[in-house]
């Protein structure tokens, strides 16, 4: 056994200290995320249009806090709940953009 408390292993032909107090580093975490949706609710359950469904979900769950700029403001009633992509919990604020320009972030 290893001075330290560790332990060694044999990787690959190699003998191999692993150390005892190897800790796991902390996730990233945002203060503020922006993050644009196609669809959203008044209480912030949101759908996505494109690539926009690739990180803006994690960028939700990581930050403290998440506005939201979208497209289409809808009734609770109108999404169907296997169609949202990141539910309500995540967001804070929620803001309708009205205008038609094409969307480009």
């Amino acid at each position: 056994m290893p001075r330290g408390g560790g332990h060694s292993r044999c990787l690959v032909g190699n003998d191999v200290i692993i150390a005892a107090d190897i800790h796991e580093p902390e996730p990233l975490k945002a203060d503020i995320a922006l993050i644009q949706a196609e669809k959203a609710d008044r209480w912030g359950n949101l759908t996505y249009s494109k690539s926009a469904r690739n990180f803006a979900p994690v960028m939700a769950m990581a930050a403290d806090l998440t506005v939201v700029q979208a497209r289409h403001i809808v009734p609770l009633e109108a999404m169907d709940p296997e169609t949202i992509v990141t539910p309500s919990i995540f967001v804070d604020r929620v803001v309708h953009v009205s205008n038609d320009r094409e969307w480009d972030i």
